[in-house]
């Protein structure tokens, strides 16, 4: 529905004072004390609402201690946001919200946007007219068509409901009694707003390579204090080098990408950008090379053969770091410990440390396959459901190519980390990771409910992707599975209760308006 004095034009995008003002006049007057408000930038623009507020109108409801406000973004927008939004602004984890998306503002463009032909030839007063006139119908037919809406949602809730609440009690029943108890108060406490820690929110932080360079440059740290360093270039530390050899190779695969969108008829400024980043690279492995050298003397006679294979021609600098001319220099080698295992000695220690570093590189690529695949299942639903025209298909596409890219390119990272894990757990004499980071083929990229080509629904396997728990088993800890676990039953208690919340609204709504 178009409320009252809630439509208005903007000067130059959606500005505060805007929005603060329509806010206002929208709920200037109202007598309920309870609000739901959803705006797909709530979460900054929810911070200092109060303060613009004041001056507007310093006895406007928010004000009221018996007004309950609950802010939240709406679910298509919600994606878009950081991890720290997608638990406080959701819908699904809020209390009484029912199954509602937040995204009905949006709709009524689609009924309104045809007009903008004929409104652009209108004077202001004469626009003005004429949408609210079309606002006006499109209220009248809503609400004309509100028995039959109704009618189909509560249908369609009923049967989700019985669903998501018999998976819900089908995990509970195969759980302790005192660690749903546990659970229970802890979420309750949560919506009560008694307890401030987001049961939504994992507890146990996922590794990554960030923790583990950390955790790496501590070490050292300690070693130093007890004069145990090992360092052989004051600049350099052996963590310091394995890390950027990681971060070398990410950009050789970046590169790589890139120059395969360049063709024989790009842009000059397309071209010069790529060669540019490619020569900064290649210095980049030069500098490099000679640190790797102290560490690594065997390297050199590495080069050296490659320098010597045919069709290549020998060079004065070819026991240098500098990548030879002939190649790339996404494609120079980089001989770190992954890559020269069974051709040249292997210091344990360089090849711990790179160890350690792929582990969180590969569950971090993996975890990304994952959501981005979620990203784009949810993009071509919204596509077929709600995208008609040329332009509005276009620019979907171009979204969903965004995503593909982003996934090919986490696909191309876990791949390169998997091979290097395969390489150093067999000489470190690693357990455990066999069953855990897994060859990743092209079939095994699909969505949770994707079936593989040429087998039916009813005999589909689950893709490895969805099955793996990361470190934790490789670690013998199980604290990061038992708080994937209890985040899987709060989340499937919310989307039992949202739906039993539906079902409820939808009964008292029919009896208000039928």
């Amino acid at each position: 529905m178009k409320r009252p004095n809630a439509v208005g034009d903007l000067q130059f995008h959606e500005r505060y004072y805007n929005m603060d003002y329509l806010f206002w006049k929208s709920l200037e007057g109202s007598q309920l004390l309870h609000f739901l408000i959803s705006y797909d930038i709530v979460c900054q623009w929810s911070i200092y609402l109060k303060k613009r507020m004041l001056e507007l109108d310093h006895e406007f409801l928010i004000f009221n201690e018996k007004v309950y406000i609950k802010f939240v973004v709406p679910k298509f927008h919600l994606p878009a946001h950081v991890i720290a939004c997608r638990t406080v602004f959701s819908l699904n984890c809020t209390v009484g919200a029912g199954c509602t998306d937040g995204e009905a503002p949006e709709r009524g463009w689609a009924e309104i946007n045809p007009i903008a032909l004929s409104t652009k030839e209108m004077g202001p007063g004469s626009r003005r007219d004429a949408l609210d006139a079309h606002f006006s119908d499109y209220n009248w037919r809503k609400v004309v068509g509100m028995g039959t809406t109704m009618y189909r949602k509560a249908r369609a809730a009923a049967a989700d409901m019985a669903d998501h609440t018999i998976a819900h009690n089908e995990l509970t029943a195969s759980l302790p009694g005192a660690t749903v108890r546990d659970w229970l108060d802890e979420v309750e406490s949560w919506e009560k707003n008694l307890s401030p820690t987001n049961p939504y929110n994992m507890k146990v932080e996922f590794p990554t390579q960030a923790a583990a360079r950390h955790r790496m440059a501590e070490a050292e740290a300690a070693d130093i204090r007890a004069g145990k360093d090992v360092m052989l270039d004051v600049n350099v530390t052996p963590s310091v080098l394995i890390s950027t050899g990681l971060d070398l190779e990410a950009e050789q695969c970046s590169i790589k990408s890139d120059s395969g969108k360049v063709w024989e008829h790009s842009q000059d400024r397309q071209k010069t950008w790529l060669q540019l980043r490619m020569n900064t690279l290649s210095r980049k492995i030069a500098i490099w090379g000679q640190r790797q050298q102290l560490y690594t003397p065997t390297v050199a006679a590495l080069r050296q053969k490659d320098a010597e294979k045919p069709n290549k021609p020998k060079t004065k600098t070819a026991t240098s770091a500098s990548p030879a001319p002939v190649s790339p220099v996404y494609d120079y080698p980089l001989y770190l410990p992954s890559g020269i295992i069974g051709k040249a000695a292997v210091d344990l220690c360089l090849a711990e440390i790179e160890w350690n570093l792929w582990l969180p590189q590969a569950d971090e690529s993996i975890e990304s396959v994952r959501r981005n695949l979620q990203i784009r299942a949810y993009l071509w639903k919204f596509k077929e459901k709600n995208v008609r025209g040329q332009h509005a298909n276009t620019r979907t596409r171009n979204t969903i190519a965004t995503v593909q890219a982003r996934i090919d390119t986490s696909v191309e990272e876990y791949r390169a980390a998997q091979v290097a894990i395969v390489s150093l757990g067999t000489i470190l004499q690693k357990t455990g990771w066999q069953q855990e980071y897994l060859k990743l083929e092209q079939g095994d990229i699909r969505e949770l409910n994707e079936s593989e080509d040429g087998v039916s629904a009813g005999r589909t396997i689950t893709s490895w992707i969805w099955r793996t728990k990361g470190m934790s088993g490789i670690a013998g800890n199980d604290e990061l599975f038992r708080d994937a676990l209890h985040l899987e039953w709060c989340k499937l208690r919310a989307q039992s209760m949202r739906f039993i919340e539906e079902v409820a609204l939808l009964n008292e709504d029919m009896e208000r308006v039928l």
